[in-house]
């Protein structure tokens, strides 16, 4: 018989191996009936398909859960926590195989017939003594964490009772391993087994082996540890599935149903004409797969960390926002009353469903993959399209893109300003083009916005390349639109800047503004609309590196580059501008604190460029104290949006500074950039 299991034969196979499968059958009866409800919840869902890449998903799950990737991935971010988890996620699992093996085949099954101390289980046993090791540490570190640095993110927790149940899971763990190693040497020093592995249980072995102890007290002490173990693991199969821990049990699904688009930030196309309501009003409207994030939340509070409505004092936490979605879908257990509660307002409150600036940094930093964004983009289309509730702000932009295209409200007639004195880049029919320019609202109708697309244009010409622009024919992109719930005007807008594209022939377009970019590359596809984009950071690099871009000048200057959010956490473009800047003789390029995929937002997203800021501090005031911390001369971008939202933030200053706001490309222009 294995170590793992009482050792007294006549008792175990008579008495005790029917009180061994009658806990066990009692544990996951009660665990399967929760499990099939919780399943119910997440089944009864909208369709949403993602059943493809059967492969890719299975390597995903095996990177991020069984290699610990979604925690050890945020390393370099300096949180201990995430080293910590995956000491958890290792040695859970590798304790989970070993009771698999020992406790259930060898002991449940009596499948193991090979005398203790075999080759083969003394490996085993050395790498759980390991496993036990990396437990400790995670539970010692747990407990710092909670009771003496006590991050904020964990306050609301403890607020809840997590502060009064977390002893005494991390006491039940703690249970187990020290169990584990006395099981283990107490069984070899009754089995008078001799080594020195595995370590830790080869050493209590020799320890009560010398102690004097009899045999007769140590199989006593033995199997009283051994059904004690045995309860302890019961009680877990118990607790799990009807526990606020649910997240072992549902992320790893989570993480093989992601989304396997390269960009996260992807919205979902609703289908108008088909659909009876319109985005998420009730719990019933959420897809089986918003239902799974609820469920997958660890309830670390790391995307409120991250959110920058949440930092500068706004209501939104993602978190929360998951937290109470979960509870609102776990209360029609006992009432089916809660199906038809009203979602904005009675659960997520209506100024955390419109604080959000899209910036997906609470998307980048979870660790089972939650897609909060898309969640929270369903509220909002539910309010806009099936109440017309939304800040009113929106009311004009809705109406200035309605009928005029775009949302200023400046119409056709002022879609070519920009380009007066300039010469006439308008495309034609029957005309072939390499590239065809959209400039997009941002930078077609506002004034620091335009230089930089009059330098784009000059040096692809300047490179033989033939270029065009739609001009009074091109409407708004439909970012700021979609994003702010109203998905009737954005497919409005969609078919017809489509219907326009396909009039001319062109290989490439190319756009100044990264929400533009994103839009037209992996929203507009839905519709029909498969273009070859490319972002203007891109491009430059690109002819950088083929030697048509010479940066001549040389520049002393002191810069800092500000990643935008649908340049950056969206599309994964962060060193094409850096090779760009560092490129230019002089220039001396810092990186602030936050930057890359944990930049923070400018504040524009989401559509919150049309709206005030009535809570908290201004996001673009916050993000330019950030910059000032580095003394720059320069704050590089490379989007019309965070630039304006820059000036912003520096008109609203005491004191003039001096220090501009720039598009990579005046950087560029400034550095004598010319066609090599």
């Amino acid at each position: 018989m294995t170590i793992l299991s009482p050792l007294n034969d006549t008792y175990w196979h008579i008495q005790g191996y029917y009180i061994f499968w009658m806990l066990f059958l009692v544990a996951l009866i009660i665990f399967t009936n929760r499990m099939w409800i919780l399943l119910n919840l997440i089944r009864q869902g909208k369709k949403e398909q993602r059943i493809d890449h059967i492969t890719l998903r299975l390597k995903t799950v095996l990177v991020e859960v069984l290699l610990g990737w979604c925690n050890l991935k945020r390393i370099h971010q300096k949180k201990l926590s995430e080293i910590g988890h995956s000491f958890m996620v290792l040695g859970f699992g590798l304790f989970a195989v070993g009771y698999i093996i020992f406790i259930g085949f060898g002991a449940g099954f009596g499948l193991f017939t090979t005398p203790s101390g075999s080759l083969f289980e003394k490996i085993c046993f050395t790498i759980l003594d390991v496993a036990g090791i990396l437990l400790l540490i995670e539970i010692i570190w747990a407990f710092i964490k909670r009771y003496i640095l006590k991050p904020a993110r964990l306050e609301e927790s403890s607020k809840e009772g997590g502060g009064l149940l977390l002893p005494l899971v991390l006491g039940l763990m703690l249970s187990l391993i020290i169990f584990h190693y006395c099981i283990v040497g107490f069984g070899y020093s009754v089995n008078d087994i001799s080594g020195s592995w595995p370590p830790i249980g080869a050493s209590i072995a020799g320890f009560l082996h010398d102690s004097g102890l009899s045999k007769t007290m140590m199989v006593k002490v033995y199997n009283t540890i051994w059904w004690a173990n045995y309860i302890v693991i019961i009680s877990f199969i118990l607790y799990a599935p009807y526990s606020k821990h649910l997240h072992p049990l549902f992320s790893p699904a989570n993480i093989f149903f992601r989304s396997l688009n390269r960009n996260k930030g992807i919205l979902r196309s609703a289908k108008l004409v088909e659909s009876e309501t319109f985005g998420a009003g009730t719990i019933k409207d959420l897809s089986w797969k918003q239902r799974l994030d609820l469920f997958a939340c660890t309830d670390c509070g790391r995307c409120q960390e991250k959110c920058p409505a949440y930092l500068t004092g706004k209501p939104l936490s993602p978190w929360k926002v998951i937290k109470y979605l979960r509870i609102n879908l776990l209360h029609q257990i006992k009432d089916k009353n809660s199906l038809n509660l009203e979602l904005v307002e009675n659960v997520v409150a209506s100024e955390e469903a419109w604080a959000c600036t899209s910036c997906l940094a609470c998307q980048e930093i979870c660790p089972v993959l939650n897609e909060h964004l898309h969640t929270i983009m369903e509220l909002r289309r539910n309010q806009v399209l099936e109440h017309a509730r939304f800040p009113t702000e929106l009311r004009k932009i809705f109406r200035n893109t309605e009928i005029y295209g775009d949302p200023l409200g400046m119409g056709k007639a002022r879609r070519l300003d920009w380009a007066r004195g300039e010469a006439d880049v308008r495309v034609k029919e029957g005309n072939s083009y390499d590239y065809l320019i959209f400039v997009g609202c941002g930078s077609a109708f506002f004034d620091r916005n335009q230089e930089p697309i009059k330098i784009l244009i000059q040096l692809l010409q300047a490179n033989g390349f033939s270029v065009g622009v739609l001009g009074k024919e091109e409407l708004c992109c439909g970012d700021p639109i979609r994003r702010a719930g109203n998905e009737f005007l954005f497919q409005e807008l969609v078919r017809k800047n489509i219907s326009h594209f396909e009039r001319f022939e062109f290989k490439n377009i190319v756009t100044a503004c990264p929400h533009c970019y994103n839009t037209l590359k992996f929203e507009y596809p839905d519709f029909g609309g498969s273009f070859e984009v490319l972002h203007h950071t891109q491009l430059l690099h690109q002819l950088f590196e083929e030697g048509r871009l010479e940066l001549k000048n040389k520049l002393n200057r002191k810069v800092v580059y500000h990643d935008p959010c649908y340049l950056g956490r969206y599309n994964g473009i962060y060193d094409s501008p850096r090779q760009l800047i560092d490129s230019i003789d002089g220039v001396e390029r810092i990186e602030m604190k936050r930057s890359r995929e944990n930049s923070f937002c400018c504040g524009g997203g989401g559509g919150r460029f049309w709206m005030e800021e009535k809570i908290g501090q201004n996001i673009n005031q916050v993000r330019l104290e950030e910059v000032l911390e580095q003394s720059p001369e320069m704050i590089i971008t490379a989007c019309p949006f965070c630039a304006s939202m820059f000036d912003d933030a520096l008109s609203l200053k005491e004191e003039k500074l001096p220090i501009r706001v720039m598009d990579i490309l005046q950087l560029i222009k400034e550095a004598g950039g010319q066609s090599a």
